[in-house]
This record gives structure tokens, C-alpha cells and sequence, in this order.
């Protein structure tokens, strides 16, 4: 991952994906790894990336779950700030020394949102910085995240991203190496980093489709 410019390697079961911010009309190149044995240029806003995905190759990094925690903190009244963050000492995660933090919103439910003119389900998520894929969840008249969206239409709207969350912050690097992140009904996701590097220097070429690791 390179932040500016954007620039996104995955290599999942098989599955690779590079993308490149500005480039290939902003769509992804996608090696499926299997049928139909071609190389696809998808968009990452699209029905078949996004399927049974909470998110983007837009979110991808720590600058999306940042917003999410400071639109936290704006929330929060500095007398109970303790209430909501609490650091319950270290632990070591993923072979890293780590500064546990929990977050508990506490509050944590769903509202009823009234559409404004030309929304749609992730400029809502965007707008309150909550999860779209909770939107799309919790409102099960609505089939994708395409399904459009009328004005006066009453939909429900988490007040918040999620319950808790529980983030394990390196102590070198102070960023995160795991985050564990509960809603409603249990857990909602959970990421970890392994063998991260921060910094790194990249070959020439790396974030090519022709770089020499790559099969697109």
C-alpha cells in the first residue's frame, strides 16, 4: 500500500488485485485466479467487488478508521472522556508490543434517518461515519448499495460505527496491529497486521501489471 499517490497490491487466496489512483479510468485490475481465467477491470465501487465486503479499496489504510475514531472524539464530552477510552496497559499482538485501547460507545443504537435529496446509502455512511454495510444490513428492503434512494424515504442509521472497539497500538510504530470492533449483535469485523513494515522502499516497477511477481 502507497498513500499518495493511492497505490493497492492484494494477493488474496489466489485472487490479485492492483489499482492505482487516476489510472485505468480508476478501475482495478483483478486476476480472479480461476474462471473466467482473464483479467478483469472492475470498479471498486461496483456490485462485484463490493459483494459481502464492509468495505472499499477507497478505505484501505488507517486514514478511514482515523476519521472514524476522531468523529468519536467530537462526540464526546471531555468530563467523561474516560467513559469511552480507557488504555488497560500493554500487551504483545502479532509479535508487537502494544498499547491496548478500548472504546465503548456505550450508546450504541439505531435511528430512524429521514433521505435527503440525491442521497444515497454510503454518502449517509459517509455523512454520520458510520458503517454503509450496516445500512444495507439493517434495511433489507434495499438489495445493493445501487438501490436508489428517495427523498422523505425513513431508513435506520447506526448513531455510531460500532459498540466497541478494541485496538492494540504498536509502541514503536503508533499505529494499529489489530483492531476488534463489536456491534449489536457481536463481532462485526476484525483486522490484523502481520510483518508490517511502515516506510518501506518499493522495487521499481512493483505497482505495475508487469512487475515480475504478478500473473495479471
Amino acid at each position: 500500500f502507497n498513500k499518495n499517490p493511492r497505490q493497492i497490491y492484494l494477493y488474496i487466496k489466489g485472487i490479485e488485485v492492483l489499482y492505482l489512483e487516476g489510472q485505468n479510468n480508476n478501475k482495478a485490475l483483478v486476476n480472479p485466479g480461476g474462471f473466467p481465467y482473464i483479467t478483469l477491470n472492475l470498479d471498486p465501487m461496483g456490485d462485484l467487488m463490493r459483494q459481502d465486503q464492509h468495505h472499499t479499496l477507497n478505505e484501505m489504510g488507517y486514514d478511514y478508521f482515523s476519521s472514524v475514531i476522531q468523529q468519536t472524539l467530537r462526540k464526546v464530552d471531555r468530563d467523561h472522556f474516560d467513559e469511552y477510552f480507557k488504555l488497560v496497559g500493554e500487551e504483545k499482538v502479532n509479535n508487537r508490543l502494544c498499547y491496548k485501547i478500548i472504546i465503548n460507545n456505550k450508546d450504541f443504537s439505531y435511528k430512524d434517518y429521514t433521505v435527503q435529496p440525491g442521497e444515497s446509502i454510503t454518502s449517509i455512511a459517509r455523512k454520520f461515519f458510520v458503517s454503509e454495510y450496516m445500512i444495507l444490513e439493517r434495511n433489507p428492503k434495499f438489495k445493493d448499495y445501487f438501490d436508489p434512494l428517495k427523498k422523505g424515504q425513513i431508513i435506520k442509521v447506526p448513531n455510531s460505527y460500532c459498540r466497541s472497539v478494541t485496538l492494540y497500538i504498536d509502541k514503536f510504530y503508533f499505529v494499529p496491529i489489530s483492531v476488534r470492533v463489536i456491534d449489536d449483535k457481536g463481532l462485526f469485523e476484525e483486522y490484523n497486521y502481520h510483518f508490517l513494515q511502515v516506510n518501506p522502499k518499493f522495487e521499481d516497477g512493483e505497482f505495475t501489471r508487469n512487475y515480475k511477481d504478478y500473473k495479471f
